[in-house]
């Protein structure tokens, strides 16, 4: 199943969507800060690349997702201003929660909310995996967070790793903590193949620059269905390029965030 994310920052990028859609050849499309009316955005997305649906009911305020399949094999298990959830069965054999997520700007929250924000997270991921009585998750989306900060990592909070292998949970305090693999680390910097990140801000004293604040987290069971050359930081769509004259996204014509792909077997 190979999927696209891309938070649009509100902007009209129907047609690009569709032709990175179309040149990934995604199942599910995820998008945060859509500003069109799902429906209405829907059938653009058609217009150019035939066969979605939206997810339904879609209530979610900052994250929708559409779908390249059947909508009789998905369910739509959890909604808030900031999380969708879903249950997704095109293998009955190997059902597949999909969690997006587009948590609170830095411009807006502390550090410390950031923390606890990613708690209230990895609790309602439990609670979808309780109902989908199967653990078979990944999250994607816009975490407003880097891979290596508190949230992320933290045995109470998204416990996300940088290392596959080492993504089988482990005990704090006398508690077991599940784990999920950030695959996401590996495209950090400017040794990895295409951008350093899929965000540009340079901020005062203290400044990474590049922030990998689009992210995809794979439970252990997914993790090693990732389909490792296929996941992507997508700067050209269709011969399109997404940077400004730096190489960082250009937010003044398409989105300040660069789209994420990535394909699990």
């Amino acid at each position: 199943m190979r999927f696209l994310f891309w938070n649009i920052n509100k902007k009209p990028l129907q047609t690009l969507v569709a032709d990175a859609a179309r040149e990934y050849n995604a199942d599910v499309v995820v998008l945060a800060e859509l500003a069109d009316d799902p429906r209405v955005f829907c059938d653009l997305l058609n217009h150019e690349y035939p066969g979605f649906h939206p997810a339904s009911p879609n209530l979610c305020e900052r994250v929708k997702v559409f779908f390249r399949f059947d909508p009789a094999k998905s369910e739509t298990i959890y909604e808030s201003r900031w999380v969708t959830a879903h249950n997704l069965w095109l293998d009955p054999l190997r059902p597949l929660n999909l969690v997006g997520v587009h948590l609170p700007s830095k411009l807006w929250t502390t550090l410390g909310d950031q923390v606890f924000d990613c708690v209230d997270l990895r609790d309602t991921i439990e609670e979808v995996e309780f109902r989908a009585l199967h653990a078979r998750t990944l999250v994607v989306g816009d975490f407003n967070m880097n891979p290596f900060e508190d949230g992320m990592v933290a045995a109470r909070g998204l416990h996300a790793t940088m290392n596959r292998a080492s993504a089988t949970g482990r005990i704090v305090r006398r508690r077991f903590h599940r784990s999920f693999y950030n695959p996401m680390w590996s495209k950090f910097g400017d040794l990895t193949p295409g951008p350093s990140g899929t965000h540009y801000w340079r901020g005062d004293h203290v400044s990474f620059d590049w922030n990998m604040f689009d992210q995809v987290l794979l439970r252990p069971s997914l993790a090693e269905k990732l389909v490792q050359e296929k996941i992507k930081i997508v700067d050209y769509i269709a011969g399109v390029s997404l940077h400004d004259g730096t190489g960082a996204p250009d937010g003044r014509r398409y989105s300040d965030h660069f789209p994420i792909v990535f394909e699990v077997d």
